[in-house]
């Protein structure tokens, strides 16, 4: 882990980062770097060549490898580890939390959080924009997970995965526009 006072530089960095333009657009005056910098201050394992974007949110015990980015407003907290190469669309969500349920006599919301179970996401990724993944998943390398599906178990290598609860989709499933 960080120094405490290396962190809160990184934060105060990120935040003053994110009133600048995206990485991707036309204007470019360090902010790719400045967002860069202030990651490998803030997270506990960050790789080279790295790109998060403005408005993320992301947690200090954050483990984000070589070349892999992180999109606009995604929020992901603590317990995950991102492989090399991933790429991460805007507004993915990452919550390895969620709150115990098990008592039916006592209201959820008095029962406490449930611990918290790491997601992995291995190498090579693609995360498509508003994906949700959830607690204790792995996604395995080569795999893409289209916009807007939700993660709720372990994604195999290699596959395309889709849909409220994600389902493999097959390869004959895939139209491509020409």
């Amino acid at each position: 882990m960080r120094p405490r006072i290396l962190r809160l530089i990184g934060r105060f960095l990120f935040t003053v980062s994110n009133v600048l333009p995206p990485s991707q657009g036309t204007i470019n005056v360090g902010q790719r770097t400045l967002r860069s910098l202030a990651v490998r201050l803030i997270v506990s394992k960050c790789g080279t060549g790295i790109n998060v974007e403005r408005g993320a949110r992301f947690d200090s015990s954050l483990e984000i490898g070589n070349r892999s980015g992180i999109g606009e407003n995604c929020i992901i907290t603590n317990k995950v580890k991102i492989g090399n190469d991933v790429m991460m669309a805007r507004d993915v969500l990452i919550n390895p939390g969620n709150h115990n349920f098990s008592d039916t006599n006592i209201p959820m919301n008095r029962q406490g959080a449930a611990p918290k179970k790491s997601v992995i996401i291995e190498d090579d990724v693609w995360i498509g924009s508003r994906a949700i993944l959830m607690p204790g998943v792995t996604v395995g390398h080569g795999s893409i997970i289209a916009a807007g599906a939700v993660v709720t178990h372990d994604v195999p290598p290699f596959s395309i995965m889709g849909g409220g609860a994600c389902q493999t989709i097959e390869m004959s499933q895939i139209t491509t526009l020409n």
